[in-house]
């Protein structure tokens, strides 16, 4: 009996040997694929944890700018209140001065010629 045509004399599955080295050979094919595969997954995975990384600084980031702006801007509405409260103030005694001041022009005629 020759090896050209023979059967698989390990196991006597009956299989011809050149379809079980065609599997073989596909099964090498196949498991080289896979790693390539897994290879390609592994680097993406690498890749993405990579960006997850810069993209946890830039927010962390922006959550100090943005605590910084909301202590800023709480420090200008106090101090927009503080200022606007003091023209108020200043109003108020403007117009108290100004009504003195009327009073006093009325009851002495003379000094409106001081004064012009």
């Amino acid at each position: 009996r020759s090896h050209f045509g023979s059967s698989c004399h390990l196991c006597n599955c009956g299989l011809p040997e050149s379809t079980m080295a065609s599997q073989r050979d596909a099964q090498v094919e196949q498991a080289k694929q896979l790693h390539q595969h897994i290879q390609e997954m592994t680097e993406k995975v690498e890749t993405l944890e990579g960006q997850i990384g810069n993209l946890d600084k830039e927010k962390t980031q922006i959550q100090e700018q943005l605590q910084a702006l909301n202590s800023r801007l709480g420090e200008v509405q106090r101090e927009h209140n503080d200022k606007t409260q003091e023209i108020r103030t200043i109003q108020a005694q403007l117009e108290e001065k100004e009504s003195r001041y009327m009073k006093m022009l009325e009851a002495q005629p003379s000094l409106v010629h001081v004064f012009k």
